[in-house]
């Protein structure tokens, strides 16, 4: 992998995403068809939602590249990565990570990490949990079916832009990145 691919892999990337997310709001603003701006809503919440996993996904493995050797190790973690089709904090990312740092690490970041935008993140993702499986995994219905405009989205993911962040600069306090 070249050093580049890498570096954009672990870090939190935000241009492409932001810049989706506000073509999706602008669009949205300017549709009037309710059907349409359903569909833009329904796109950015599912595009959130992706960058949340791909985002969790990187942060699990630049852990695992910087702290493990064993391919054996290694192949475990990659399976727990490709296994994992969800963003829930808890049954998750925490559960990827300790695989990796162990439960202790993850308390240690926890007390060390800015605790509103840890609160933030966590809330954040909970509160995503039931309109993205709603949307995952049914089709738009037409009259009755609701989902968050796309600067609905737009502002949850600046709030977990930032958690993600501060979670991260949190690892590489504690030495763990």
């Amino acid at each position: 992998m070249l050093l580049k691919e890498y570096l954009v892999k672990n870090m939190i990337v935000k241009g492409t995403i932001f810049k989706t997310l506000k073509d999706l709001d602008r669009l949205f603003t300017k549709e009037n068809d309710p059907t349409k701006q359903l569909f833009y809503s329904k796109l950015a919440l599912m595009e959130l939602c992706g960058w949340i996993e791909v985002t969790m996904d990187n942060i699990v493995e630049g852990v695992y590249k910087k702290n493990i050797s064993n391919p054996e190790h290694i192949k475990k973690v990659q399976n727990e990565i490709k296994r994992n089709s969800n963003f829930h904090y808890e049954d998750n990312f925490k559960k990827m990570l300790s695989h990796v740092i162990g439960l202790s690490s993850i308390e240690e970041i926890e007390k060390k990490a800015t605790q509103q935008k840890l609160l933030t993140l966590k809330a954040t993702l909970e509160s995503l949990k039931i309109p993205r499986n709603s949307a995952a995994h049914t089709f738009i219905k037409g009259a009755g079916t609701s989902i968050d405009a796309p600067s609905v989205t737009l502002s949850n993911f600046m709030i977990l832009f930032e958690g993600f962040k501060d979670f991260k600069a949190t690892m590489k306090i504690v030495g763990l990145l």
